[in-house]
């Protein structure tokens, strides 16, 4: 809810557990075609991207995010052509068009309001929406991957949870038709929820390993997303550990705030617990 008095945010993770932020000011607030898009500024977290009343991303922790879902499959891959499904806010693009190899993006976003907010509030996020390698559709995920016969090196789901208009990007039948736009080696990434709160990324891993031969599940602290998220990186032929190219990663000079070669090696390491979960084994 958002309390006009003190202004003050709060999200649940579950009916009896959630985080709340108080916000200074309500900077923007907007009914879009397809969601209720606002923007807070808090003392902590900057500016706080929410999406019907869910956060999405905010200006202090925003790197976390970005640099995992992205560096991961760009350092165990050469990959010059890479889709983005989702990541209206411009961070995952961002990151990707740091690479000097990378020829073409191609970002759909189904909320081109999410865009134009994120280039007003968050300049330092959507900062790459000029790069001439973009090529920026404002249309359904879904609809333009099951009509696009373009090829990939990586996919990307930057989606927001699994309801709305991101519901159908969790499904067998939409990995299914992201994989046939990839090139041999590709890879896919998609985030993958709350490790710890929810049953996404049960959801998330078991379809992709029902679509690859290949499927990894790795972590990152997103603080505003409530703790542990996770990540699902998925190929026929890569592995993130054994094509990891390090004389790549020490060549680039790319600074990042979050990724190095040592958390490329150590985001995959899961607790015990996790690796039941996502085995579906009872404790």
């Amino acid at each position: 809810m958002l309390d006009a008095g003190k202004i003050r945010f709060s999200e649940n993770h579950t009916d009896d557990y959630g985080i709340f932020i108080d916000s200074q000011e309500i900077l923007y607030s907007k009914k879009s075609k397809y969601q209720l898009v606002e923007v807070l500024k808090t003392n902590t977290w900057g500016n706080l991207l929410l999406l019907d009343r869910n956060i999405m991303t905010s200006e202090r922790d925003e790197f976390i995010y970005h640099e995992t879902i992205t560096q991961v499959a760009m350092h165990s891959s050469d990959a010059k052509r890479i889709l983005v499904i989702g990541g209206g806010d411009g961070g995952t693009i961002r990151e990707l068009l740091k690479h000097e190899r990378v020829e073409k993006v191609v970002l759909v976003e189904i909320d081109g309001e999410v865009i134009e907010v994120c280039k007003e509030y968050f300049p330092s996020i959507a900062c790459s929406f000029n790069d001439p390698r973009l090529d920026l559709r404002v249309e359904d995920g879904i609809r333009f991957v099951k009509e696009c016969n373009e090829k990939f090196d990586i996919v990307i789901i930057d989606s927001s949870d699994p309801f709305g208009p991101a519901e159908g990007l969790f499904r067998v039948e939409f990995y299914n038709a992201c994989k046939s736009l990839l090139n041999e080696g590709g890879i896919l990434v998609c985030q993958a929820g709350n490790a710890f709160m929810t049953d996404e990324s049960v959801i998330a891993f078991s379809n992709l390993s029902k679509v690859f031969k290949n499927t990894e599940y790795f972590l990152a602290p997103i603080l505003t997303y409530g703790g542990l998220w996770g990540f699902v990186y998925a190929s026929d032929e890569k592995q993130s550990q054994k094509d990891f190219n390090e004389d790549y990663y020490n060549s680039t000079g790319i600074e990042f705030k979050y990724y190095s070669k040592d958390i490329h090696k150590g985001i995959f390491a899961l607790p015990p617990f996790l690796i039941k979960k996502l085995n579906n084994e009872k404790d």
